[in-house]
């Protein structure tokens, strides 16, 4: 194994907690030069070419810096801060990253260029990246969205920002669920199609269906429709655990009908975030 490291962060307010430095090592370059042996840079931290993770890694939505100029020259940086060994000379970047201005689906310009049916009575609750990627085990009792099932024919938790599943230039913006009888719902994410600047497409990703009983707790069922990925796309029903704690306690506002935010999210989109533009 070359590195063995774990994912920590954000850590733009306050850095590295001290609690979780071991030890800090200085020594002369020439006794850590004699130590590594064979081991060299190139080998520790291989190219993306050579490491298909940090491929991965790299190839993530860019986000546009807020306070970068309306009307002038914009700036976007990395949506997760990765460093980088060598110096890769890009003038254009290509269609494959998003250039993503944030931006919620209320304040796009052309609903109408959605994909699948339309629905007439749907609640949005607009929360940040980080609770999508929270952790938490999957939950199937969820009393206080059933509670809004009860009044919204579909319910919208859209995302401060897109998730990347590796299907470049499709990224998901959220998780909806579509009631689909009165007892009967499916779960699935929303897709946006966004190479590079461009909004191009936003959908519905196949999903899955359940069955709320009597008791308020979700059971899986088979349907025409279900997603064939083979996945039990357990991670939604993680997202809706937190989501429900959200609702019950407050940290999900209700701002007014068909619509709740979270503590501390930006409710307004970027002006320059509209179907279509050339990049």
């Amino acid at each position: 194994m070359r590195q063995d490291g774990y994912m920590v962060g954000p850590l733009n307010q306050n850095g590295l907690s001290s609690n979780c430095i071991l030890c800090h090592i200085t020594a002369p370059a020439e006794v850590l030069r004699s130590f590594a042996g064979k081991c060299n840079v190139s080998w520790l931290f291989p190219e993306p070419s050579d490491d298909p993770v940090y491929r991965e890694l790299l190839a993530m939505p860019w986000d546009k810096i807020r306070y970068s100029s309306d009307e002038g020259l914009e700036a976007f940086q990395r949506s997760l801060e990765l460093p980088e060994y060598s110096c890769h000379l890009q003038k254009h970047m290509p269609a494959r990253s998003a250039m993503y201005r944030p931006f919620w689906t209320r304040d796009l310009l052309s609903p109408s260029a959605c994909k699948g049916e339309a629905v007439t009575c749907i609640v949005q609750l607009l929360c940040g990246s980080s609770l999508y990627h929270g952790t938490s085990a999957p939950s199937f009792i969820l009393p206080e969205i059933n509670t809004l099932l009860k009044e919204y024919d579909e319910i919208s938790i859209e995302l401060d920002g897109l998730v990347y599943h590796g299907m470049a230039p499709l990224y998901a913006k959220g998780v909806g669920i579509l009631k689909m009888s009165r007892d009967t719902v499916c779960v699935f994410e929303y897709g946006i199609h966004h190479p590079g600047l461009r909004i191009k497409e936003i959908g519905r990703f196949p999903g899955l269906h359940y069955r709320i009983n009597n008791g308020g707790e979700w059971e899986r069922i088979t349907h025409e429709d279900d997603c064939a990925c083979g996945s039990d796309h357990v991670e939604n029903f993680c997202l809706l655990g937190r989501v429900e704690i959200s609702l019950k306690d407050g940290w999900l506002n209700y701002v007014e009908p068909g619509l709740y935010v979270q503590q501390g999210i930006e409710r307004t989109s970027d002006p320059r975030a509209t179907w279509g533009e050339p990049y």
